[in-house]
Parts: structure tokens; C-alpha cells; sequence
């Protein structure tokens, strides 16, 4: 079940990922829109819970953590790559 909850963590990140990419674009070439920065702002937040959650849970995303435990073992997580997202 940790291995489902994982990857369905890193597919809920990814999505908002994208959504946070896609908002700030679009906020480059309209600024003025307070739609649209709500939105960008909600996508933010919500990428950071999700982000402390599968660092919580699952040991951090990206070397900038601040989740990191001695002894130092970033290298020893599996690389993107090497993960099988298929459940």
C-alpha cells in the first residue's frame, strides 16, 4: 500500500506541478489578471503541502529540502528513472 500511496503522491504533485508552470506563463503575458494569480497562488500552496507530505512520508523530493536526516543518504533514493510507476 505505501508503494500505491507513493506514486499517487508523485502523480498529484506532478499535476500540480504542471498547473503552477502553466499559470505562470500565463501570468507573463497577462498580469493583470487577479484570476489568474489566485489560482497561481492556491497551485503554489498546494504544491508546497503536497511537496512536506511525500518528504514526510517518503524522504524529500529535490536536494533543496529541508527534510534532510543525518546520515546524509540523497544518493541512496532511487533516481527518477529507476522508479517503476506502474502499480
Amino acid at each position: 500500500m505505501a508503494r500505491h500511496e507513493m506514486l499517487d503522491l508523485l502523480k498529484r504533485i506532478q499535476e500540480v506541478q504542471f498547473g503552477v508552470i502553466e499559470t505562470t506563463l500565463f501570468l507573463n503575458t497577462h498580469p493583470g489578471s487577479r484570476e489568474a494569480l489566485r489560482y497561481h497562488n492556491e497551485l503554489a500552496r498546494q504544491l508546497h503541502e503536497l511537496q512536506h507530505e511525500y518528504a514526510e512520508k517518503f524522504g524529500p523530493l529535490m536536494i533543496t529540502s529541508d527534510k534532510f536526516e543525518y546520515p546524509w543518504n540523497w544518493i541512496d533514493k532511487p533516481w527518477p528513472w529507476q522508479i517503476n510507476y506502474q502499480y
